[in-house]
């Protein structure tokens, strides 16, 4: 190729080089254009989302607010001006301001959120605000800045002072309700230890009347049955029959009084247990005889276990036990139907196995009278309570089941009620063949003296 004809391409190509310059030079400038088309919605997006912010967001630098939302006025009460002309420690409480500007400090020395900051501002006028501040620090560029969220806290801190004062005045009530139930308390157990003496004494006072009522009203009773088996006067009827009636009432009386003075003396462990082997057998014996005019009367059937009939030791109180099985068979007849049967039933250890006290007798009194609710099955055991079917005034006086049920739990043992399938209900009672030895019981305040008297009522 000629000289010439290279001079004559040399301005084509660079011709087209410089269109293709340009050509790629405008892709970058649409691509620029639209870069910042992109980052235009993005700031105004970010300006509009820091404005309408629920909370307030500020930024803090040097010692002023240099950024700030509405939600931050608001708080405040001031314009945005306002607050930025200012010192932002100018708008704190002034006792929290040395807090406040640690909290700072802190803030820009250190790339994570601190905890929460809590402290209180001085609104447009003069109104006082808690309010909870939360922040960030941001590094970008020569100036260091603290970007911080805060809310107003004053109605939460009003609750919470609030409930505190609540609390401090519910302390206070309850030391002094505290004071107030001691003092009852002690009261109540001057009237009680009074009641107990009261019934004591009246118990002690009571009985040489009644006693006396009851040996004269019997006197009478026996001579008018004479002058009876002699005449045949109407007048000296009469008079046996007052006399009869005298005698049962006295009777009725003294018995009832005798159960408050062993009811208080037991409550108030004042009772002495004198224990000895005992013929369980000839107990049941005693029993029975003490129950056998009521038994005659209604016509009741006893049926007696086979194992009654054995000689069986028992380590107890002769006379507290006895009141247990008098009270227990004297209810189970009182309340069933004439010409009924009341079945008393023994159950306890084979003689070879050896003896300790954690043999259990038990002892079991069923009758086929009305019955007991099965809800009141527990209740009928505390004094001075009786079934709802009793309440007529056929029952006793809700005393003689709380007195064995002391007596049983003193030995160690216990006592419960079970309806029967049919009609009435069956009375168990567990006892330990031999007590725990004296240091190992439980009431204290009980004098326990052991004495061997198993020879006094049928072992030889």
């Amino acid at each position: 190729m000629s000289m010439r004809d290279k001079t004559r391409e040399d301005p084509l190509n660079e011709l087209v080089n410089l269109r293709e310059q340009v050509r790629v030079l405008k892709q970058r400038l649409d691509g620029i254009s639209k870069c910042n088309e992109v980052e235009g919605d993005s700031g105004r997006f970010y300006c509009q989302s820091f404005q309408d912010a629920p909370v307030a967001v500020f930024v803090f630098r040097g010692e002023h607010i240099i950024d700030l939302n509405k939600e931050t006025e608001r708080i405040y009460a001031l314009t945005g001006n306002q607050i930025k002309v200012n010192p932002y420690l100018s708008l704190i409480y002034e006792e929290d301001r040395d807090v406040v500007k640690m909290h700072f400090d802190t803030q820009l020395k250190s790339d994570s959120p601190l905890p929460p900051c809590i402290y209180r501002i001085i609104c447009g006028k003069s109104q006082v605000k808690w309010v909870e501040l939360r922040s960030m620090s941001f590094k970008g560029g020569d100036h260091p800045s603290v970007v911080c969220f805060q809310i107003d806290i004053s109605e939460r801190h009003k609750t919470a002072q609030n409930r505190e004062l609540y609390q401090e005045h519910l302390e206070e009530m309850v030391k002094l309700r505290s004071v107030e139930l001691k003092e009852a308390l002690i009261q109540a157990e001057k009237a009680n230890q009074v009641k107990d003496a009261f019934l004591q004494n009246m118990s002690h006072e009571f009985r040489t009347p009644i006693h006396h009522i009851n040996s004269f009203s019997r006197l009478g009773l026996e001579k008018t049955e004479k002058l009876l088996a002699e005449t045949d006067d109407d007048f000296i009827k009469n008079l046996s029959k007052y006399f009869h009636n005298i005698n049962e009432s006295s009777q009725n009386l003294f018995l009832f009084i005798t159960n408050l003075f062993d009811l208080s003396i037991l409550e108030s462990r004042q009772a002495i247990y004198y224990l000895s082997k005992q013929n369980l057998s000839e107990l049941f014996n005693i029993a029975i005889n003490h129950c056998l005019q009521l038994q005659q009367e209604k016509k009741i059937t006893l049926n007696l276990d086979k194992n009654i009939e054995r000689q069986i030791a028992i380590e107890c109180d002769q006379e507290w036990l006895l009141k247990v099985l008098k009270h227990i068979l004297s209810n189970a007849i009182k309340f069933s139907p004439n010409g009924s049967r009341v079945n008393i039933t023994l159950n306890y250890p084979e003689i070879e196995t050896k003896v300790s006290e954690n043999n259990l007798v038990k002892v079991s009194v069923s009758d086929q009278g009305i019955g007991i609710p099965e809800n009141e099955l527990e209740m009928v055991f505390e004094k001075f309570t009786q079934s709802s079917l009793t309440r007529d005034g056929a029952g006793g006086k809700g005393i003689g089941l709380a007195i064995c049920k002391l007596i049983v739990e003193d030995h160690h043992g216990k006592i419960w009620i079970e309806k029967n399938p049919e009609d009435g209900v069956t009375t168990h009672f567990t006892l330990p063949i031999q007590q725990p030895d004296e240091s190992e019981r439980i009431f204290k305040k009980q004098k326990i003296k052991k004495e061997d008297s198993f020879n006094k009522i049928g072992f030889t």
